[in-house]
């Protein structure tokens, strides 16, 4: 366990597998999300006065929230 705990910075490993496995569940539903004209322009919206890069978090924070796991 002290490889672990060097690598990953945590003797929780379960946390560690957790978080990377949430995350490759939350890119898949990305990739496979249909693109939505209605939440782009949902989210250009709310977060265009601070940037585009702000705009495609809201946009994909959108997206995991529709098809994501229910």
């Amino acid at each position: 366990m002290g490889f672990w705990k060097r690598l990953f910075g945590s003797a929780d490993i379960d946390d560690v597998l957790n978080k990377t496995m949430r995350s490759i569940e939350q890119s898949a539903i990305l990739l496979n999300a249909p693109r939505d004209k209605e939440l782009w322009d949902q989210a250009y919206a709310a977060k265009n006065h601070i940037s585009l890069k702000a705009v495609d978090e809201e946009y994909c924070r959108l997206i995991l929230e529709k098809y994501g796991p229910k």
